[in-house]
């Protein structure tokens, strides 16, 4: 828990925007995070700890983030990112034939081509 304080500030401004399209309270996402984080029946997170996210005067941690992007139906990685960290899950591909595999645009026989191409270069 390291975030600057313009990290902090972004995160909750990111989260406040998606408490308001969603129509959501603090008060239910204190509890949701609760419920995601610690399980069914977990006390709810005061609305007045998730003011605190909001305005950026606290970092929240790491698995409660996690627990913010599930509640709010977030991409995993989209509000961590802001705070300067990731979700395993949201790690970026680190390899160029993940990458190739990954390429939305590329039809299966050219991924196969390409895999091959690389391949044949990189081990020949």
């Amino acid at each position: 828990m390291d975030a600057t304080t313009e990290q902090r500030q972004a995160f909750g401004l990111a989260v406040k925007r998606r408490l308001a399209d969603l129509g959501r309270s603090r008060a239910w996402l204190g509890a949701e995070v609760a419920r995601l984080e610690l399980g069914e029946g977990a006390r709810a997170y005061t609305a007045s700890a998730v003011t605190m996210w909001v305005n950026g005067d606290t970092e929240p941690t790491r698995p409660k983030v996690w627990a913010i992007e599930s509640a709010l139906g977030a991409k995993p990685g989209s509000l961590s990112r802001l705070l300067g960290y990731l979700p395993l899950e949201a790690r970026p591909v680190t390899t160029v034939a993940a990458a190739i595999e990954a390429d939305p645009v590329l039809g299966d026989e050219a991924r196969k081509v390409l895999v091959a191409v690389y391949r044949a270069v990189t081990e020949g």
